[in-house]
């Protein structure tokens, strides 16, 4: 094995071939298939970047007003605005995007976009800076279709901080095409790209397609949060014909980030020197990066990784799937590679691998691969081809490797605690990559991803559920198991609120979901300056329901404030959900005390009277008056039903943790139900208003 890859190592130097013909020929059948990506941009065109992005900003700096105002909310409307506006109101929105990056921004403003309109040919300068306890928010308002911004350089231009940016859509059209290859789309537009300076930032529910790059996160753009999003088809290749850059989902130059929960595919095109190319998420250059819980389809490669800057990145319970005839999972190179190598310390567990393409090969790690350079446990590869190559011994354990006829190609050395055998998945053909009862995955992984913090499976299942943690991507625990569940109805969103509109009284409609019916009256209720009042005093209840949400399972997440601090027995707020015409109801819950600490709990209520499932404790959190915290409940399954809550703080990364879990089975609450906010003031308490926004309500 040892000489026959390494005669292809020397036949197949492709990175340190600077000069590559179109008419190279490539042998695919054994030697590691290493590419050698151009990422670099030339030099001429670097400098022209660069010196356009200083002049818009020069430009957008201008325009700023000299006063600076409190935190306000402003609005962006492509139809009905008009950029002499205030932009304070839907009512009197600016129009254009150029008006927008002269915003006054200072920490806990908001800039909200309008729904179904689309911006051209002008990038949205995020340059302005939040704080920890009040960042600023770039997102959306009204209904229909997220705001798209298209056809500029770069669609989001972010070098600010503490900035949360959601609920938007980018895309390109190419500027060109290879006609020497497949006609593909070429050009150098990006969606949001994060620059020198950007930190603390928190991307989610974006939408990026048709893209060179999805989202850019570049050198010196550090600790930020790329979440729950959903990038399709960037496959736009370098439209410098020498470069081979590009075709990429998320690109990791900068450092400390945070990528998790995101949908990422169809990154894949054609490529003059290889054939194909295309990554989900490209590491060049980046360090200590998490990478974990990614579903990504049908990309020509997972990660691909270059430059020797190159360090310490993790890779952790992603589902990865590819029918491409060469679907790839991971490429690295060692310390032989002196241009764009070694790549030190890259971690790879708890992913589950399925690639039936008829040339798939999933791992290659070659000129100088050590356990230095990759750390690979706990997988499960499946591959129709090669599982993979390596030109020397890495840390390799506890994985499982299959392919279809039982005998895996794989060149590589494989540990006494890693085999050969069907993983046992229920259903790979349908996507379903869950474990059948007896599977050797079961009770046979070691503790490499749960010491790194990762203690939840990729469906959020608390690591280990038997006596050991399970090899690949999906927990299932020890004993026996019910038949496998129908698969579930796709993610949707049933109900959401920015509440971006104006009412003295109650709270009108939500975005999406219907009217709120109150609890108490609606004069306790009011909407103003983006977000849902909801006033209580002592010895009150007061709620708001959206019974045109009638969900079993749901996902529900919101912001919420208080303008007091809390007296005697503090503030409860409930997340209800499962709520019936009787009253019965589930209830995730917190507390927020007078010394500002904040407990979570479960409880039920049936015939009016609340019991608890699981007794409040605290959650080591502490809040302030007027800042927004994070609020995060799940109630899924039936018989019995699983409750969960966390809590953060707002402009902070969603911890992977849930705060508390329990399980309940009261046959009345097993059913579909309305989904509802309330709030209790114990007689002792202190009158307050809560503020709730950002209101989603999804059905997981």
């Amino acid at each position: 094995m040892a000489a026959h890859a390494l005669t292809g190592v020397q036949r197949r130097d492709l990175w340190e071939e600077m000069d590559l013909s179109a008419s190279t020929q490539l042998d695919h059948t054994v030697a590691p298939f290493v590419r050698r990506r151009r990422w670099h941009l030339d030099g001429r065109l670097r400098r022209r970047m660069w010196g356009l992005t200083m002049i818009v900003s020069i430009l957008a700096v201008g325009l700023s007003p000299t006063g600076v105002s409190a935190a306000s909310t402003f609005y962006v409307d492509c139809s009905g605005g008009n950029d002499g506006n205030s932009g304070t109101s839907t009512s009197s929105a600016w129009r254009s995007v150029s008006r927008a990056n002269a915003a006054p921004m200072t920490p806990g403003s908001r800039l909200l976009f309008k729904r179904g309109c689309t911006w051209s040919g002008t990038a949205l300068l995020a340059k302005w800076s939040g704080t920890s306890t009040s960042p600023i928010t770039i997102g959306a308002y009204g209904t229909g279709n997220r705001p798209l911004f298209q056809n500029a350089q770069d669609q989001l231009y972010i070098r600010g901080s503490w900035l949360i940016i959601e609920g938007l859509a980018a895309r390109a059209d190419p500027v060109t095409r290879d006609t020497q290859c497949e006609n593909a789309p070429a050009g150098r537009r990006t969606g949001f790209r994060l620059v020198a300076g950007a930190q603390r930032n928190i991307l989610r529910d974006l939408t990026a397609d048709d893209l060179f790059i999805g989202i850019w996160v570049d050198r010196d753009a550090h600790h930020n949060t790329i979440r729950s999003n959903v990038l399709r088809n960037n496959r736009m290749k370098s439209d410098v014909w020498t470069s081979d850059a590009g075709a990429v989902g998320i690109s990791l130059i900068g450092d400390d980030n945070e990528i998790a929960y995101n949908t990422i595919s169809g990154s894949d095109v054609c490529s003059r020197f290889y054939g194909r190319d295309g990554s989900a998420v490209e590491v060049y250059g980046g360090q200590r990066n998490r990478v974990h819980h990614n579903r990504a389809m049908n990309n020509n490669n997972f990660t691909e990784l270059g430059n020797p800057r190159s360090a310490d990145n993790t890779f952790a319970y992603n589902v990865v799937t590819s029918t491409l005839r060469d679907g790839h999972f991971l490429t690295t190179r060692g310390g032989s590679d002196q241009k764009y190598g070694p790549v030190y310390r890259t971690k790879a567990y708890n992913n589950s691998v399925y690639l039936p393409g008829a040339a798939a090969y999933a791992v290659q790690c070659v000129k100088g691969c050590s356990s230095s350079i990759l750390s690979f446990r706990n997988n499960i590869i499946w591959s129709a081809d090669r599982i993979g190559y390596a030109d020397a011994a890495f840390d390799e354990g506890n994985n499982i490797y299959w392919t279809p006829g039982g005998q895996p190609k794989i060149y590589f050395p494989i540990s006494s605690s890693s085999r050969k055998v069907d993983p046992r998945w229920i259903a790979p053909g349908s996507g379903d990559f869950h474990l059948q009862s007896g599977s050797p995955a079961i009770n046979t992984g070691s503790n490499a991803a749960l010491q790194l913090g990762f203690n939840l499976d990729f469906d959020g299942v608390a690591v280990p559920q038997g006596g050991s943690v399970d090899i690949g991507a999906f927990e299932r625990g020890s004993g026996s198991s019910p038949p496998p569940p129908a698969p579930p109805p796709p993610t949707t969103t049933v109900a959401s609120d920015a509440f971006s509109r104006t009412l003295s009284t109650g709270w009108g409609n939500a975005d999406l979901g219907g009217p709120y019916t109150h609890f108490g009256p609606a004069t306790s209720f009011a909407v103003q300056s983006g977000a849902g009042l909801m006033r209580v005093s002592p010895n009150q209840s007061r709620g708001a329901t959206l019974f045109n949400t009638s969900v079993r399972d749901v996902d529900v997440r919101f912001r919420i404030s208080t303008d007091v601090l809390p007296a005697g027995d503090g503030n409860w707020i409930y997340v209800v959900s499962r709520r019936s015409t009787d009253g019965s109801e589930y209830r995730t819950k917190l507390k927020l005390l007078g010394d500002s600490r904040v407990l979570v709990g479960t409880s039920k209520t049936s015939g009016g009277v609340e019991s608890p499932i699981a007794v409040e404790v605290a959650s080591g959190l502490t809040f302030s008056v007027g800042s927004y915290l994070e609020v995060r409940a799940s109630v899924t399954g039936a018989g019995p039903t699983t409750l969960r809550l966390k809590v953060w703080r707002s402009g902070q990364a969603e911890p992977s943790a849930w705060n508390i879990t329990a399980t309940d089975g009261t046959g009345a609450l097993q059913d579909a139900g309305a989904v509802a906010l309330l709030s209790f003031l114990p007689g002792n308490g202190r009158a307050a208003t809560l503020r709730f926004d950002d209101l989603v309500v999804r059905r997981p």
